[in-house]
């Protein structure tokens, strides 16, 4: 259940970033804890759930985009292709989220990215370069953890920082200077350290997109 109280908090924290908490503005999240992209296609079919959003996120299981198998690697392209193609004929902008390398595998992150950027200019979709914030808070802040104690989640700090690459790719505001996130211990220096680390990533991926 990790994975569904990660996706609950970041969506809280986002709002807690916008003005008013973000009061008139509508979120939703559908998810299966370890499923894969395309698992969710029926959800969006029969719920009707692509109707009157502005935008859609997709994301793949956390590896699910560099998997050794080429089944799902395909799989997860053919599913994107199609859910994207949903989202634009009900006139949702489609946002991917780039998921992060695991802890004990940073090297994974150059091809989870290029996955992710390559399915957006396939689809003509966006991305918010979560991964890359990862590994950039990584190397920059060390002393911050970012993840879950099995390695592979977020901890609260990884989905805050999260929730920042988001809200700076979303609004195209920095989210320095944003809400600390409630009911948590996390220090006014880290929130600002992951703030930046955020809007950062974002301003420079967007340039060299």
């Amino acid at each position: 259940m990790q994975k569904l109280r990660t996706n609950v908090a970041q969506r809280k924290m986002m709002r807690s970033l916008l003005p008013n908490h973000a009061k008139g503005y509508k979120y939703r999240g559908i998810t299966i804890s370890s499923g894969h992209l395309g698992w969710q296609i029926h959800n969006l079919v029969y719920q009707n759930t692509l109707q009157k959003w502005d935008v859609v996120i997709l994301q793949g299981n956390s590896t699910e985009t560099i998997s050794q198998k080429e089944s799902t690697r395909q799989n997860f392209i053919e599913s994107a292709t199609k859910m994207a193609d949903m989202a634009h004929q009900a006139g949702s902008k489609v946002v991917y989220f780039m998921t992060w390398a695991k802890r004990a595998q940073p090297e994974d992150i150059q091809k989870l990215a290029d996955a992710y950027v390559s399915i957006a200019q396939k689809t003509g979709g966006y991305v918010a370069p979560v991964g890359l914030a990862f590994e950039k808070a990584r190397k920059a802040h060390p002393e911050i953890n970012l993840y879950y104690h099995d390695g592979v989640h977020p901890s609260i700090a990884g989905t805050y920082l999260a929730a920042c690459v988001f809200f700076a790719t979303l609004y195209n505001q920095s989210p320095v200077g944003g809400a600390l996130p409630v009911d948590t211990d996390m220090t006014p220096a880290t929130a600002k350290a992951l703030q930046q680390i955020a809007w950062e990533t974002v301003s420079e991926f967007q340039k060299s997109s």
